[in-house]
């Protein structure tokens, strides 16, 4: 499959598996950091798996030891401000405040990795930019809290650690990558947070596991269809931009699965907007 492809795989997958994180976080017996703490090591299982039928060759770590700290404290940290912000702020707010993490993710591919970035393409970006805008008005005015600001902290630290990853990418295998890019920042969680351990028993119970293993299912399908964009020719800032339809066609479900079904015009405009913008960029 095309780069392309791959990238509508994405949204479709990270779509449902935003659903479903929403689910799981309205659980009060759902803990951000030890949540944290299994989404990247069922991720890291999941992965393992994939790799293992493809055939797994460990990543280059001591080659290049700076970039891969830098997948586990970047891709720790975010992980952490994202379940944060989800405490602190409704996910409809959640879901678009991290849309800026594309405009990080563009200035910084366009500063280290020199990408490419044509006018249509960046009439594309404009639109799913302004559609982002545009339906932030759904939810209403922001006011700047704790939740805001670790969405907003998320968006930086993604937007880099992507970049970051398009780069370990160039000198490692896709599904053997995945595998240590989701333990590295499980286990850096971990080290700043040892006691944790000592929380997580509510974690497993039956129905709060299953509600974040299956999310987590799709979230990491979603991360594997991401990066295999990249690896098949697409540039990070291309796809990262295609993925923010994800940003919408969240709505769009929501309307059928969360009832949420407000504002019903502003969000397909916003869908019709994405879509002119996906294609820009193709």
């Amino acid at each position: 499959m095309s780069w392309f492809v791959f990238a509508l795989v994405y949204v479709f997958l990270a779509s449902i598996g935003n659903i479903l994180r929403k689910v799981l976080m309205r659980d009060d017996r759902t803990d951000i950091v030890g949540s944290s703490i299994i989404f990247q090591w069922v991720g890291t299982l999941i992965c393992a798996v994939i790799a293992f039928w493809h055939g797994f060759h460990m990543p280059p770590v001591r080659e290049y030891p700076l970039n891969y700290f830098l997948t586990a404290s970047l891709w720790g940290f975010a992980t952490l401000a994202l379940y944060k912000a989800y405490k602190y702020i409704e996910a409809s707010e959640v879901t678009i405040l991290i849309a800026l993490e594309s405009v990080v993710t563009i200035i910084t591919a366009m500063s280290l990795l020199h990408e490419t970035f044509t006018l249509v393409n960046a009439i594309g970006t404009i639109l799913i930019i302004f559609a982002v805008m545009y339906m932030s008005q759904v939810s209403g005015n922001f006011k700047f809290n704790k939740g805001v600001l670790y969405a907003l902290v998320y968006s930086l630290l993604a937007g880099v650690a992507i970049v970051n990853d398009t780069f370990n990418l160039k000198h490692a295998d896709i599904f053997s990558y995945m595998v240590v890019g989701f333990f590295l920042p499980g286990f850096f969680i971990f080290i700043i947070n040892p006691k944790i351990i000592t929380k997580m028993k509510p974690l497993f119970q039956p129905v709060v596991f299953a509600k974040n293993a299956v999310s987590t299912l799709f979230i990491t399908l979603a991360a594997n269809s991401f990066y295999l964009a990249i690896a098949n020719g697409g540039e990070a800032s291309q796809v990262n931009t295609i993925a923010q339809a994800a940003v919408v066609v969240t709505v769009l479900f929501s309307i059928v699965a969360l009832k949420e079904r407000d504002h019903l015009l502003k969000k397909f405009v916003c869908a019709i907007l994405v879509t002119i913008g996906v294609l820009l960029l193709r």
